[in-house]
């Protein structure tokens, strides 16, 4: 899939730049087009706009995701001989018809369909143009397991899994130990009300510094700590010895994903991430 980048202001259920069409099963269907966003590419997705909420082609959507979550869709007839959609894990295979803008709602039909996702059916809203279901975006993301987010950055709807978590800024309470020890050190302790404490060490090649903690950011599964070296007095006398300043931070359980991984910005990788009780 090709990487794209457009400028317009469109979010799950805010408007964009739309064409109106008027029809006999539904003169509110307007036309549009949003960017999603999934991992580290934008695709331009045309869509169905209906009540202001944007409705997509399933098997575009399967298309789009087929990299990120593989889902195989069919069209077959269930145990009472009725037609159904049948959505399970397996590998998609395009029909060539995926992402086209054409859309002609002369005969569309506003309804509701019921799929079959795993061994559960769904019930969803729909629109039927020209033999193509559309669903509202929220419903396929929820049953597929997936989550949907406005991203300001790149201006467009995010999608991930569920339970994934966003790389960014993570808030810590520091309890600086002033303390400093001849050994590197990194400690992770259960520190009660859903926290944790890390104690950690810088290497330094005097005596006299003391330590504290600039930021912490996740990145992946990596918990990043930047150090915030504090050196001694210029008249201060130090002695030339290798030394490790310490300090503790406390976070919040929350925040850490899955089989995180603590870095010393500057130190290299430190170390794992060792509750039980998480």
């Amino acid at each position: 899939m090709k990487k794209k980048i457009l400028p317009v202001l469109l979010a799950l259920g805010i408007m964009g730049s739309s064409t109106p069409i008027k029809t006999t099963a539904a003169e509110d269907l307007l036309k549009n087009q949003i960017n999603i966003s999934i991992e580290d590419m934008v695709i331009e997705f045309p869509t169905v706009l209906y009540k202001e909420e944007n409705y997509l082609k399933l098997r575009d959507f399967a298309y789009v995701i087929k990299d990120y979550k593989e889902i195989e869709v069919e069209y077959k007839k269930d145990e009472n001989g009725k037609n159904k959609i049948y959505i399970k894990d397996g590998k998609y295979t395009p029909k060539g018809d995926e992402l086209k803008s054409e859309i002609d709602f002369k005969g569309a039909v506003i309804g509701t369909e019921t799929l079959s996702i795993g061994n559960k059916d769904i019930q969803m809203s729909k629109v039927n143009v020209k033999g193509y279901n559309y669903f509202r975006l929220r419903d396929l993301a929820k049953a597929l397991g997936l989550d949907v987010s406005w991203d300001k950055e790149s201006r467009s709807v995010r999608i991930k899994k569920m339970g994934e978590m966003n790389d960014g800024k993570i808030q810590f309470r520091e309890t600086a130990t002033e303390k400093t020890e001849h050994s590197p050190i990194l400690l992770v302790k259960d520190a009660g009300e859903g926290n944790i404490s890390i104690t950690y060490s810088v290497k330094v090649n005097t005596g006299g510094y003391s330590l504290k903690t600039k930021s912490v950011k996740r990145v992946g599964n990596k918990i990043i700590i930047t150090p915030d070296l504090i050196g001694p007095p210029a008249d201060a006398m130090v002695t030339q010895v290798i030394s490790y300043p310490t300090t503790t931070i406390i976070i919040s359980k929350a925040e850490l994903p899955e089989g995180y991984v603590i870095e010393i910005e500057g130190e290299g990788d430190a170390g794992n991430g060792m509750l039980s009780d998480r």
